[in-house]
């Protein structure tokens, strides 16, 4: 039995802003024993509302999106939806690691829509925007409900495939590795990624972590090889925007993590009509591109917009925030 309430006083991970932005609205969603923190803010006149879907699992979009302000420059156009996910972030409540699953997740991210609809209205237009793992969830979530009034999924470097992001993830590494070496480009750093996957099975849990740790480390040589743009001044992001939050996935139940290792979307994301965004950045190896070439080449919507941000690793909504914005406000206003 689902719960809505209303919070008056909500802990806000706002330390880095002098001043908070205005938010439209703070409740709890209460589904399933999980009490998620949700916050609305932005021009909810429009009627029109983007889901932020955060990465991990784990992570947190009010940490991530919201208290870096990284939607500033739009909210005067539509409205943005942050919450955390069960057992991540500031969520509550009694959640058991152990008895999680994509389908729980996916009902969770209902209950939400069906809130925003009670507060907002019927004809309001939602949008979801997932990254990394949220972008996976989002997919998830179109697939089991091909009859909700989504308006379109943003979808930021996200794996429909696992064991094909690992394979990939691992070659990626080890081929612009060598090539680096080869030209004398911080080659003891590449040395030290390529050992590190060189052995790793990419269809095994292990195998998974080990790749996904020594992707994320790509991302500080990158920055020193002036490949990708820094993130943001005056950010602060939990590791958990950039892939698989660490020691995380050991704490769930086995059979989530056969789950995750197992998912594979492709046969049907042909079924997906609804307007679609595919998002990638050049020098990302947690997810590369070609997984997402690969997910976009899969559909059939008339609807399909997909880029690849070419200063960017796994996060070019921070590296790249003015151009990704762009593309995001595009996107939405056009399908709205």
């Amino acid at each position: 039995m689902r719960k809505f309430t209303r919070c008056l006083a909500l802990l806000l991970l706002t330390s880095a802003c002098n001043e908070a932005p205005k938010l439209d609205m703070q409740f709890f969603l209460e589904n399933e024993s999980a009490v998620m923190p949700v916050l609305v803010e932005g021009n909810t006149n429009s009627k029109t509302f983007v889901i932020m879907v955060h990465g991990g699992p784990g992570g947190s979009s009010i940490t991530s999106y919201h208290a870096s302000r990284l939607m500033e420059g739009l909210l005067d156009e539509f409205a943005f939806v942050y919450y955390d996910q069960r057992c991540a972030g500031t969520s509550q409540g009694n959640c058991d690691p152990h008895r999680l699953t994509i389908e729980k997740f996916v009902g969770d991210l209902d209950q939400l829509i069906t809130l925003i609809h009670y507060h907002y209205g019927d004809d309001v237009s939602i949008f979801l925007h997932g990254h990394s793992w949220g972008s996976s969830l989002s997919m998830a979530y179109a697939i089991a409900h091909p009859e909700n009034s989504l308006k379109g999924i943003i979808l930021l470097a996200g794996p429909h495939n696992f064991r094909l992001t690992n394979r990939e993830a691992k070659q990626s590494i080890l081929g612009f590795g060598k090539r680096m070496i080869d030209l004398g480009i911080q080659t003891d750093s590449w040395r030290s990624l390529m050992a590190e996957v060189k052995d790793q099975d990419p269809n095994t849990l292990d195998g998974l972590m080990a790749i996904n740790e020594a992707a994320n480390a790509t991302n500080a040589v990158l920055i020193k090889m002036d490949s990708i743009q820094t993130l943001l001044p005056d950010v602060h992001i939990r590791s958990g925007i950039t892939g698989i939050i660490p020691g995380f996935l050991a704490k769930l139940g086995e059979d989530f993590q056969m789950e995750l290792l197992d998912m594979d979307y492709s046969d049907q994301l042909p079924n997906l009509q609804i307007p679609v965004a595919m998002y990638a950045g050049r020098y990302d190896f947690v997810i590369p591109p070609s997984v997402v070439t690969d997910a976009y080449e899969r559909l059939t919507t008339p609807n399909a917009d997909f880029y690849v941000f070419e200063k960017s690793g796994h996060s070019p909504i921070f590296s790249e925030n003015t151009l990704y914005m762009e593309r995001l406000k595009d996107f939405v206003l056009l399908h709205r």
